[in-house]
């Protein structure tokens, strides 16, 4: 199976046409103050997955020591694609983080309590006086 993450700063599933419709990509973002809470919006993909069999998922938000700053409520996807099309699920999610300082965060999904793939997050302050 392969996963990955999309990161962006709003994502909307369309259900009449069956799709994600997503924002602005996110690899660095900025706050004005820490501590902070990030909102992020996040698609999981899976490919070449098993056909009925149940995914367990779960995010979790950490800092550069590995401590989970965040995390979201499992969910459990299956492959709905019908049998001409490659294998796989998505399905969107959205995060709170606490960041309390800079530097590089990482999103971490887990599949069936596993860890699967990392996403890196990098995170700044910034002065919007100054530069507004």
């Amino acid at each position: 199976m392969i996963t990955s993450l999309i990161v962006c700063d709003t994502i909307r599933f369309n259900p009449t046409e069956r799709c994600h419709h997503l924002g602005k990509l996110i690899n660095e973002t900025e706050v004005t103050t820490f501590p902070a809470i990030l909102e992020l919006h996040i698609l999981a993909r899976l490919s070449k997955s098993e056909v009925n069999q149940p995914y367990e998922l779960e995010l979790q938000f950490l800092d550069d020591k590995g401590k989970i700053r965040g995390l979201t409520e499992k969910k459990v996807v299956y492959n709905h694609r019908s049998a001409e099309r490659v294998p796989g699920a998505d399905i969107n999610f959205i995060m709170k983080g606490l960041v309390v300082r800079g530097g590089n965060y990482q999103i971490r999904l887990y599949i069936n309590g596993h860890a699967s793939y990392d996403y890196p997050i990098h995170v700044v302050i910034t002065d919007k006086k100054r530069s507004g």
